[in-house]
């Protein structure tokens, strides 16, 4: 007979059932947890993404910070506008009037626990803003490499870093007694971009600066060096150079040729190919001179021999141009040194720069043992490039070596054999638009590598052709660029935008969809833009305009509208309306630079490369940025249009406040609300440009 068991799983039901309860708790706890965790993750990523839209530039200070801190709070779950949870984003699930510590590390600059900021009501939610460490002192390896500052304006991003102190018992007696969630939000510059208006801005900041040295006579390349760009700026100008420890260095040149140009190629893409999108090339061609020349000169010997050909401008052409390479210089004084004539010997000297008939006289000065005076220079409007000198000589008495060797007597009749021609023996550059494009200004160093004596930078010694000899110099050239876009301070006065009537017409058509430019302006341009590495651009509006995506990287050029479509689109992007009446209202008015939030002067802009105004017809040219221009002032052709905050605020290029095609403002930066895709790069607040925020952690 088999022993009763009837005891046995009441037994096993006893010693279960505590571990199923157990079991149960845990799995209970588990979820709670998760539950927890993702919400806190929800919470620290609407903090951050919410709290970066609150940048604001030109200035982004402790205001800012300080607004940029309670959207986050805000958005955090932490406090709302009123210091409490109650109007407050995303609360955290089961701890609404929760017991815990004061919550004051979310400020700026207030290291957590420190209690720098404002009280804050009692949660057992924490938050630190733009700190390396978590609400309870814990260091975040993460930010080692990243070193987080506490203020966001400094960091360019928004880093939450969220504690919640009561997690569940189960997992407080295991020694977990918090749960974190971290998120970050950066600011990348803008790759792409919908919403443009239809007004495009020349910039120039070349990503790639490269020279040539090459011999004019024969245009054979004699020596090259990339260039790289200076800090010490100057002028308003860029500048690019070869000197030691930046690009390729100093161009080290055995000096042979007697015409030395340089020639440049400045490139908005890694190419430097002349022929390719984005790349700008001057002193290029079959028989182009160089945009500068250096003269090199043969020393020694016996006979007429020309040496050192030296130019000086007048004092009026001040930096930064200088004799060789300059704008607008309407004379240059010209010292040569002739051997082997007599300058007592009823002997005369006479200069010509091409573009002048002229034959100006030489007079010897006995001191420098050379030939002076000042030759004019033929100008033209935008720059007349190069202007070859040529000497002509004459001695009347005694005799001279000749350059064959053969000693000549001199007369002082038509066939004095005691004369001659030199041509091209030095060259002066009138840079302009046309010529030179955005280079304002072109220096270059020679130092004689060895024995060989330093004269003048733009006059070398060199070697015959073919001899043992050596002449070696190193060549160090400085290119300054004009023309780049300036963010403005909240102090400097309005520039202006031309997108009607006048030359260089700014206007685009960016939507084909919308016939009008008036209808452009108002709403913007619907299809979204990219920015060009070096795409070429169609010879036609038609064959860029195709079905989207991909974004298109080129935008056409804009011909044809009438005086009043800039008035009417701005006052119904702006008003609401084209015709907006009389009163000026309150939130159209021109606030810069104190701008509220979602201020409609606010308007994005293409930024394309120099030159693309300078043509004519429907051509299309590369998007190489986006811009953002705050307007503060544009009027109308009469009253029909007229902008009612013209006279209550607004602020003019001083000469453009009764221009219907310009519109008035200032260059910003500004971070785009979901408007956009974002780069690689982070923004550069110190440039003009747009942000958009991107959750990179």
């Amino acid at each position: 007979m088999a022993g009763d068991e009837t005891g046995a799983v009441l037994v096993l039901v006893a010693v279960s059932l505590p571990l199923l309860i157990l079991l149960g708790s845990f799995v209970i706890d588990v979820g709670n947890w998760f539950v927890h965790k993702r919400h806190l993750q929800v919470q620290a990523d609407a903090a951050a993404l919410a709290a970066a839209g609150k940048f604001k530039f030109p200035v982004c200070d402790g205001t800012v910070e300080a607004t940029i801190a309670s959207t986050a709070e805000q958005y955090g779950g932490i406090a709302g506008p009123s210091g409490t949870p109650s109007d407050a984003f995303n609360v955290q699930v089961g701890t609404e009037g929760a017991p815990g510590p004061v919550d004051d590390d979310v400020e700026p600059g207030g290291a957590p626990g420190s209690g720098t900021g404002a009280a804050r009501p009692a949660r057992s939610v924490h938050m630190v803003l733009n700190q390396k460490s978590w609400y309870d002192s814990r260091p975040d390896p993460a930010d080692v490499d990243e070193p987080l500052t506490g203020h966001p304006c400094a960091d360019k991003m928004v880093d939450v870093k969220m504690t919640e102190a009561d997690v569940p018992w189960l997992f407080r007696a295991a020694g977990v007694d918090y749960v974190d969630a971290q998120a970050r939000v950066a600011l990348k510059g803008l790759s792409r971009l919908s919403g443009l208006l239809p007004v495009g801005v020349e910039d120039v900041n070349p990503k790639r600066v490269h020279v040539w040295l090459f011999d004019e006579d024969t245009g054979a390349d004699l020596g090259q060096a990339e260039l790289a760009r200076n800090p010490n700026t100057s002028g308003g100008l860029l500048r690019f150079d070869n000197a030691v420890g930046r690009g390729d260095g100093p161009i080290v040149l055995d000096v042979r040729s007697q015409r030395i140009g340089v020639r440049v190629a400045m490139s908005g893409s890694d190419s430097i190919t002349c022929t390719d999108q984005l790349v700008l090339c001057y002193g290029f061609g079959a028989g182009a001179k160089g945009v500068t020349r250096v003269r090199g000169f043969l020393n020694g010997g016996t006979g007429v021999a020309l040496r050192e050909v030296i130019l000086t401008p007048p004092t009026a052409c001040g930096a930064p141009n200088n004799a060789y390479f300059g704008a607008g210089c309407t004379s240059q004084t010209v010292n040569a040194r002739i051997d082997g004539i007599n300058p007592l010997a009823n002997t005369a000297v006479t200069a010509t720069i091409t573009g002048s008939n002229q034959n100006h006289t030489l007079t010897y000065d006995t001191a420098s043992g050379r030939w002076v005076g000042a030759v004019p220079v033929a100008t033209v409007a935008g720059g007349s490039g190069p202007h070859p000198i040529t000497l002509k000589w004459a001695q009347r008495q005694g005799t001279v070596v000749l350059p064959s060797g053969t000693t000549a007597t001199c007369s002082n009749g038509n066939g004095n054999p005691c004369q001659g021609t030199l041509t091209g023996v030095q060259s002066t550059f009138d840079a302009g638009r046309d010529v030179t494009g955005p280079i304002k200004s072109l220096e270059v160093v020679s130092a004689p590598l060895g024995s060989a004596v330093r004269r003048d930078d733009h006059n070398v010694e060199r070697c015959p052709t073919g001899g043992s000899a050596t002449c070696l110099h190193s060549f160090v050239i400085t290119i300054g660029i004009g023309g780049r876009l300036e963010l403005a301070s909240p102090t400097d006065p309005p520039v202006s935008l031309r997108v009607f009537n006048g030359s260089q017409n700014q206007s685009l058509d960016c939507d084909p969809d919308v016939s009008n430019l008036d209808d452009e302006i108002a709403n913007g341009c619907d299809p979204e833009y990219a920015i060009n590495g070096g795409q070429a651009c169609p010879n036609s509006p038609q064959v860029l305009w195709q079905p989207q995506p991909p974004a298109w990287q080129c935008v056409a050029i804009q011909t044809g509208t009438n005086a009043n479509a800039p008035a009417r689109g701005l006052n119904t992007r702006v008003y609401g309306d084209p015709s907006p009446g009389a009163t000026c209202p309150p939130d159209g008015a021109n606030h810069w630079p104190d701008y509220p939030e979602g201020d409609r002067r606010i308007m994005p802009v293409f930024v394309v490369p120099f030159g693309s105004f300078d043509g004519s017809g429907t051509d299309t040219v590369p998007v190489i940025d986006f811009a953002f221009f705050y307007v503060t002032g544009w009027t109308s052709n009469g009253n029909g249009f007229r902008n009612p905050c013209k006279d209550e605020g607004d602020d003019f290029v001083p000469g453009t406040e009764d221009d219907s095609g310009a519109i008035s403002g200032h260059f910003m930066v500004y971070v785009t609300p979901n408007q956009g895709g974002g780069g690689e790069e982070a923004c550069d607040f110190q440039q003009i440009g747009g942000c958009v925020a991107v959750l990179v952690k």
